[in-house]
């Protein structure tokens, strides 16, 4: 599938951004509220998916912790960065799309 310019320019973008920083942004900070133990779980399913090579299954545990924890942006932040290094191209952008819309991101990413 050909990418578009803007597409192409938005995914050269999210990459370098992942290339300078972790792999994957811790989930919440030291002075928040831990998550809830359920979605604590799945972030941590989620967190071995990533560092099996399993992308596209981490992704898609990312994104559920963060439709339960939607505070947590850098929960989506990540299920756009596993989307991207499982070159899930089309998730990718809408995952990192949504994330740039969010108020509360960082605004390093």
């Amino acid at each position: 599938m050909a990418l578009n310019n803007r597409k192409f320019a938005l995914l050269q973008r999210f990459a370098a951004l992942a290339s300078v920083g972790a792999m994957l942004m811790a989930a919440a900070d030291a002075t928040a509220a831990p998550l809830p133990p359920t979605v604590q779980a799945v972030v941590t399913t989620a967190e071995r998916a990533f560092a099996a090579g399993q992308y596209d299954r981490a992704s898609e545990l990312f994104e559920q912790a963060w439709k339960a924890a939607p505070g947590e942006t850098t929960l989506l932040y990540n299920a756009a960065r596993a989307a991207q290094m499982g070159k899930l191209w089309d998730r990718a952008e809408e995952l990192y799309v949504q994330y740039q819309a969010q108020q509360n991101r960082d605004a390093k990413f």
